[in-house]
């Protein structure tokens, strides 16, 4: 039996004959419990609210047009929620006769494409339409007003117990739900319409945001969530838990790893999955969270991070970012200090970003030396 020993506060451990491993798997384990994982309850509460409040928005939507069923889309319907149950993305399809519209390609910018028309859709009304093509921007205003409207039915209507609100910013549509304690959860929606393969969504193009009359008002953005979402189904939940660890370490006080969007976090991990074998994926939940960050690490040292569907890498998701915020993330020493005092202390907050600094108040532990220095 190994002897006692003194654990990372300094105090004395009489249950060390586990030896690291086991410690830092326990460890990891009630990080997630305590600082990651979603009460059940209301998980299952707000679910029934928000399935209820969607289910009577799809029949009281008030448009000249039609929307197809909503579409689940983001961490709620990923199995990637953590802490709260607080918020849902929507897609709302609309419509259209496929066969009347075709794809094509802004030249400017390789994420927007427009719609042209060719014939005659009688499902589109004419107020919807810019210059034969489908107008993004015209549907989501039209949405947007439809969605108010519906907000002061169903406030006027409900028996009290629940309430909503619409604001909007991007191209979400926001429907806040609330109740007599306040804000419950938040349900982001976004017109799209599928056209083949094509997923577009109304995200108005940069330069025509607040230019009704731009020549990009009526282009639709390009969304790859449904391929992300297919990949992300396929994983078992086990494995989910290592992005859900990160993005719990993310939206920890003073985290170096906030100056990022998590959407960074979850194309690393998809990318990461995939590269895994069949053995790895099997291993132990602190083999597989180690091994992550060090994949997270190597991809932010070059600089580049292509989106999960981009084969060809012809994006950078990391272009925009500056370069100290790929250095505060990327270097490993952080790596090690995130897992060291973020995971093994089972605190979700920290004052010093540079391993040299943490290393003099915390023992690293050759547990953790494990991942890849350079």
């Amino acid at each position: 039996m190994a002897a006692a020993s003194d654990d990372l506060n300094g105090q004395h451990n009489d249950s060390a004959g586990h030896g690291d491993s086991y410690d830092l798997e326990e460890r990891i384990s009630n990080f997630y419990r305590k600082k990651v994982a979603i009460d059940e309850a209301e998980v299952k509460r707000n679910d029934a609210i928000f399935n209820g409040i969607i289910s009577d928005l799809q029949k009281n939507l008030e448009v000249n047009f039609a929307f197809g069923k909503p579409i689940l889309r983001g961490s709620a319907g990923e199995g990637l929620k953590i802490i709260r149950q607080d918020e849902y993305d929507v897609l709302m399809p609309l419509k259209i006769s496929e066969s009347h519209w075709e794809c094509v390609q802004y030249p400017h910018d390789s994420r927007y494409v427009k719609l042209e028309e060719r014939g005659k859709d009688e499902n589109i009304p004419d107020q919807l339409r810019m210059d034969n093509c489908l107008n993004a921007a015209a549907v989501w205003s039209k949405c947007l007003g439809a969605v108010q409207k519906f907000a002061n039915y169903y406030n006027a209507e409900s028996s009290g117990t629940h309430k909503i609100r619409v604001s909007s910013h991007g191209p979400a549509i926001t429907i806040h739900v609330t109740d007599h304690k306040g804000l419950i959860f938040d349900a982001d929606l976004i017109p799209m319409v599928k056209v083949g393969d094509n997923w577009l969504i109304s995200k108005r193009h940069p330069n025509a945001v607040n230019m009704p009359n731009a020549r990009e008002t009526p282009l639709w953005r390009k969304s790859f969530t449904h391929k992300e979402t297919d990949a992300l189904a396929k994983i078992p939940p086990k494995n989910k838990k290592v992005l859900k660890i990160a993005k719990a370490i993310r939206q920890a006080k003073g985290s170096p790893m906030n100056s990022m969007c998590s959407y960074i976090y979850k194309t690393d991990f998809l990318h990461f999955y995939n590269k895994q074998t069949d053995a790895e994926r099997k291993a132990p939940i602190n083999a597989q969270v180690k091994a992550y960050f060090s994949h997270l690490a190597s991809s932010l040292k070059t600089g580049h991070m292509s989106p999960y569907h981009d084969s060809k890498g012809t994006e950078n998701l990391l272009a925009s970012q500056k370069p100290i915020n790929l250095q505060n993330v990327g270097f490993n020493r952080v790596t090690l200090f995130i897992l060291e005092v973020g995971v093994k202390l089972e605190i979700v907050h920290w004052n010093v970003v540079d391993y040299n600094e943490a290393a003099k108040t915390y023992k690293i532990r050759s547990e953790i030396k494990g991942i890849d220095q350079n």
